[in-house]
């Protein structure tokens, strides 16, 4: 989130921008750029306002030409707090099995004393602790957020200023319970990207290059791409496109791809040293799914 002073287009504003997407360059889905969605017109403590939130994606959705709308960037904390707005958010933009709303996320970390060392705004309008551990404001959130067919991109980061390796298996516990965890009797549906923090001064520097993950920060890499792999032999036929031979083909191929590269992944992670046993069950107790029901 960036720290200058928030500014907001005005519905009119944002409507004018769109029918001239539409209208000369031919685009169907209305992206909405914005470092923090839930954050347009909030009330305090980041509270969501939903008149305005609801009332924009009215707006948006009214468009001539226009089929669909998603936002670029929100936190998860506002979806987890607010089931209810997300179900209304979701019915606006017609959200469904063969209609997610994919959005980009900032996680950035499993660990609560991170959390709240370097972005203890991010957990408002809920707070670690009395709401629960950022793990858990994350779980919450994945959830409401997937019960009403929307699909985050979330990003971690490894690298950040006074992390210990405890943290970054905090973050591979986050990554694994999210990876288990069901709603609806449908799997967590989400992206993990993992990033290293590299403070500006040291990109100026020859020293860069120096850099390498240590074994706690490969974990969290290893169990983000095993994520990832595991989502995309999922559902690599039912989101295929074309004909049954087409989707057949590219499901084949995304497969056994998929893989490939987790293989060799974890060949390079052996050979650094790392326990990818240990990291495939850390943070999860044996033979236990997590699981919740929430109407849909």
């Amino acid at each position: 989130m960036t720290l200058r002073p928030l500014r907001y287009y005005s519905f009119e504003q944002i409507v004018k921008e769109v029918e001239v997407n539409v209208r000369y360059g031919g685009f169907r889905n209305a992206w909405l750029q914005t470092d923090e969605f839930f954050a347009y017109q909030h009330g305090p403590l980041y509270t969501p306002n939903e008149e305005a939130l609801t009332g924009l994606l009215k707006a948006v959705m009214d468009v001539g030409g226009v089929g669909s709308t998603n936002p670029t960037h929100a936190r998860i904390s506002p979806p987890a707090a607010y089931p209810e707005l997300i179900r209304k958010l979701s019915d606006i933009v017609h959200a469904g099995p063969s209609n997610w709303i994919g959005v980009q996320v900032g996680v950035e970390t499993g660990s609560d004393r991170l959390a709240k060392l370097h972005m203890p705004n991010k957990t408002l309008p809920l707070r670690i602790g009395p709401d629960g551990s950022w793990s858990d404001i994350v779980w919450e959130g994945t959830r409401n957020l997937n019960a009403y067919w929307w699909r985050p991109a979330f990003t971690v980061q490894v690298g950040q200023d006074e992390e210990k390796p405890e943290d970054n298996w905090e973050t591979v516990a986050l990554i694994n319970r999210l990876s288990n965890s069901e709603v609806n009797g449908r799997p967590f549906e989400f992206t993990v990207t993992p990033m290293q923090h590299v403070p500006l001064g040291v990109l100026k520097s020859y020293a860069f290059g120096t850099h390498t993950l240590d074994l706690s920060q490969l974990a969290v890499y290893y169990a983000s791409y095993r994520h990832l792999a595991k989502m995309a032999a999922r559902n690599s036929f039912s989101e295929g496109k074309g004909n049954l031979i087409s989707k057949l083909g590219t499901s084949v191929l995304i497969y056994f791809g998929g893989r490939v590269m987790m293989k060799v992944v974890e060949s390079i992670c052996k050979r650094r040293g790392l326990d990818v046993e240990k990291v495939k069950r850390y943070g999860l107790e044996k033979g236990v799914k997590l699981e919740s029901a929430i109407p849909a």
